[in-house]
């Protein structure tokens, strides 16, 4: 539902599908990107407008909600969910507003986020998209953090245990990668 909130963002609700009940918000302030666990009986969420990280609830309400970021952010975080559940992937410029970044942390939030890519471009880095492989191994993530107005493709492992690697190769200055696609039977990226 939109309600009141409008501007994109919805508020969660859940039901039994039987009507045994009458709907339960599931958060009390709008929310956005949406995920399912891969058990279906666990939700992901962004809190919108204004929110403050990504959380965790049981499509059930069995349990209350759980936050698994704790940064405090204008706009809702951008995040993936790991093809098996376990991990996930979130950009954020909660560190150094303008420097975006990428952290993975476990879904069930039972360690800290770990940053996947340095905070070294001295002019910022916008919001670029961002994909995690098929096998939930590595994140493959466009950037301008390396050169300024020049879009680059680099991969990391999911855990953040090596440094990310350019795998589109260094483009010229004012290049733009436009979009990337992820095509698990070849192992390859195909990007514009």
């Amino acid at each position: 539902r939109d309600g009141a909130y409008g501007g994109g963002y919805f508020c969660l609700f859940g039901v039994p599908m039987a009507g045994s009940r009458a709907p339960e918000q599931l958060h009390p302030h709008p929310v956005t990107g949406v995920r399912f666990g891969p058990d279906g009986r666990t939700l992901f969420y962004s809190e919108g407008g204004g929110g403050t990280g990504v959380y965790r609830v049981p499509v059930d309400s069995s349990d209350p909600r759980h936050e698994l970021t704790g940064w405090d952010m204008d706009d809702a975080l951008p995040f993936e969910l790991s093809p098996d559940g376990s991990t996930l992937v979130v950009l954020t410029d909660a560190l150094v507003a303008g420097h975006y970044q990428l952290f993975s942390l476990p879904s069930d939030g039972s360690s800290p986020p770990v940053r996947l890519n340095d905070l070294t471009a001295p002019h910022g880095s916008r919001s670029y998209p961002f994909q995690i492989t098929a096998d939930g191994t590595r994140v493959i993530y466009a950037t301008d953090g390396v050169t300024d107005e020049t879009v680059e493709l680099f991969s990391v492992p999911i855990d953040g245990s090596a440094a990310p690697v350019r795998i589109s190769g260094p483009q010229p200055a004012g290049n733009y990668i436009f979009s990337f696609e992820l095509v698990p039977e070849a192992n390859r990226v195909v990007f514009l």
